[in-house]
């Protein structure tokens, strides 16, 4: 109930904060160089983050190109043969060929869980509409195209852990080039992008009647034009008047509503193995940088619901290990009472307890043999109280050699005992596992958040 409430009155489209291009602006540009991945291999991730899913593996000795650094992190091309995905709604397919019919930014591709685990953004600046990607698989639910899996283009880039690469020296560029191997030239570095403040208009002279004359005898304003702006191409012929161009404007996917689409995937996958807390840090991030006070309580409730079923997921695991304690210890004491008997030909091999029936006062004084582990124990059978002293032994697992008998009107085994041998203390064998409590909150409601943008 409580994933059916929260999800079911949020509503992603009232969000509006900064677009996913904001989350790469912690990465600082460097001039290109070939690096080499040192050990065994290195994990190229998704974010420069070790919480970012994985996209592939670089084996050790490999070449890449960085060119850019992230606080212990650097971030590199994405060597040959890697793809991407996109959405179907994205884009179209021509035969082996997938075109963008809107601008998107791609998902990195998961290692591990392909369309279902991919959510981050590939890009930090969407391709254009019209942009053709070679098809290597169409990913369907069912009949239906949900998802295309192409090669990564040129653009794509992923993180690797400073820590597995170090500059690679000339020689090692041209080892590695003579093997076959496919390796890029360095790209130039980057240029920085002017900002929009930085830019000087260039006043240009204008007819009198578009001077802004203000109320009050205040000074007239000039109306300057910005010259950076691209000029018409052609010039419309006299007489004519030139035809009105109406562009429709492209709505980019904000950061809030690919994290909330990326909640709806992560939120479907098994609780044990879905990526709850790569998605927590994506949202304390996005909290983080968020300046509107009522977009960053959406957050806030989307971030505490990823954390209860953190905390409930992890008590499971505490459960399953629990569970696999007891399973492996069972086995182990199964193992042992067989050897036990085959060595000692014992009547009978059990936990010895006190009986609440027969305890010598109305009914024959004797004890109760039971089967050792597992949630209900069985009663195997009764000993004879006689000369020897077996309350020591209360409580221990112990092995009986005597005589069997089934005694007819009381339905027991009962044995007569020639040898009583105390085999092992019983106490290391109960282990109490308690459920997993779900999240305190499964009930809670979520308010609808307003929208800040209207």
């Amino acid at each position: 109930m409580f994933a059916r409430s929260f999800v079911g009155q949020f509503i992603p489209t009232t969000i509006a904060i900064v677009a996913c291009a904001a989350a790469h602006a912690q990465v600082a540009p460097v001039q290109p160089f070939y690096a080499l991945v040192s050990g065994e291999g290195a994990t190229l991730r998704s974010a420069a983050t070790s919480n970012a899913y994985s996209v592939a593996t670089i084996p050790g000795n490999s070449i890449v190109i960085v060119d850019g650094d992230a606080s212990g992190w650097n971030r590199v091309l994405y060597p040959s043969g890697l793809h991407a995905f996109v959405p179907a709604t994205a884009a179209t397919v021509l035969g082996e060929t997938v075109t963008l019919s809107r601008p998107d930014e791609l998902f990195a591709a998961s290692q591990m869980k392909g369309w279902g685990g991919s959510w981050k953004g590939l890009l930090d600046q969407p391709l254009p509409a019209g942009t053709t990607l070679g098809l290597v698989e169409t990913v369907k639910e069912g009949d239906t195209a949900i998802a295309y899996k192409v090669v990564a283009p040129n653009e794509a880039r992923g993180y690797v852990s400073a820590s597995s690469l170090r500059k690679a020296s000339d020689t090692e560029v041209e080892a590695w080039k003579a093997k076959g191997n496919v390796l890029a030239a360095l790209p130039a570095m980057a240029a920085p992008v002017a900002s929009a403040a930085g830019s000087q208009p260039t006043a240009i002279d204008v007819p009198t009647d578009q001077i802004v004359k203000p109320v009050g005898g205040a000074t007239p304003v000039t109306i300057k034009r910005d010259t950076t702006a691209s000029a018409p191409t052609s010039t419309p012929a006299v007489g004519t008047q030139p035809a009105a161009v109406t562009q429709t404007p492209v709505k980019t996917e904000t950061r809030a509503e690919s994290l909330e689409r990326t909640f709806q995937k992560v939120w479907k996958e098994p609780i044990l193995s879905s990526e709850v807390d790569e998605l927590i840090g994506e949202y304390e991030r996005a909290i983080t940088d968020e300046q509107s006070d009522r977009t960053k309580s959406a957050l806030k409730q989307r971030l505490e619901a990823l954390k209860l079923r953190h905390d409930y997921r992890d008590s499971l695991r505490r459960l399953e290990a629990q569970r696999a304690t007891v399973d492996a210890r069972q086995t182990e004491l199964n193992k042992q009472l067989e050897e036990w008997a085959a060595n000692r030909v014992y009547t009978i091999v059990g936990v010895l307890q006190p009986s609440t029936v027969y305890d010598g006062q109305r009914l024959p004084g004797m004890y109760r043999v039971v089967s050792v582990g597992g949630s209900a124990p069985k009663t195997l059978g009764y000993i004879k109280k006689g000369d020897t002293d077996l309350d020591k032994y209360l409580g221990m697992i112990v092995g009986v050699i005597g005589d069997r008998n089934l005694d007819q009107s009381l339905q027991l085994n009962l044995i007569t005992p020639v040898r009583v041998d105390p085999l092992r203390s019983s106490a290391d064998t109960q282990i109490t596992t308690q459920p997993a409590q779900t999240p305190a909150s499964s009930q809670d409601t979520v308010t609808t958040v307003p929208d800040d943008t209207k």
